[in-house]
């Protein structure tokens, strides 16, 4: 029994788009965490592409075996959807990898080391203006790996839909050439 043959094709595209976000999901969350804790900024980069590519991937997976579907929008939307699930997937693992990385005293102690150098590179204004704020270095670093966090763990399902929408309609483009007769 082939991947093509009629009998492994799902019957209801939403198992497709389900399995493909839910596996992609848990596989990009595992990537997540592993560029979280990568240790160069270009193994960290690395990730990042790894991960973006896998959304892309997500969305073609999806709808790869769906060759009933004709319409570019549903292709598209079942694409959206597939990336969307992923996304929220992968977006829970990286909270919950850096939840689980701002409890350890090392990383706070890197956190705080990087807060302060940033801090060094400010203009004496900017300097002055934290100064007259009252505002500890320790509670500054703290809310804006807190928000960063949170922030990418919003933006994480935005792009896993985005890519996922993408690789959907690379996929409906393939198997719409393949199916075109050859003179």
């Amino acid at each position: 029994m082939s991947l093509n043959s009629p009998e492994s094709t799902p019957a209801n595209p939403s198992y497709a788009v389900l399995r493909a976000g839910l596996v992609g999901g848990a596989t990009l969350g595992l990537a997540m965490a592993g560029q979280r804790m990568a240790t160069s900024q270009e193994m960290a980069l690395l990730g990042w592409f790894i991960v973006i590519f896998g959304f892309f991937c997500v969305g073609h997976f999806a709808v790869r075996e769906l060759t009933q579907i004709q319409n570019r929008r549903a292709i598209i939307r079942l694409g959206l959807v597939s990336g969307l699930i992923a996304g929220i997937v992968a977006g829970l693992a990286f909270v919950f990898v850096n939840l689980a990385l701002s409890l350890d005293t090392e990383q706070l102690q890197l956190m705080r080391a990087s807060a302060l150098e940033r801090m060094s590179q400010m203009t004496p204004q900017q300097a002055q203006a934290l100064k007259d704020s009252h505002i500890d270095a320790d509670l500054l670093a703290q809310w804006s790996y807190g928000l960063a966090t949170g922030c990418c763990g919003l933006m994480v399902p935005i792009m896993g839909s985005v890519l996922g929408a993408f690789g959907a309609l690379s996929a409906s483009n393939k198997s719409s050439s393949s199916a075109e007769p050859s003179a």
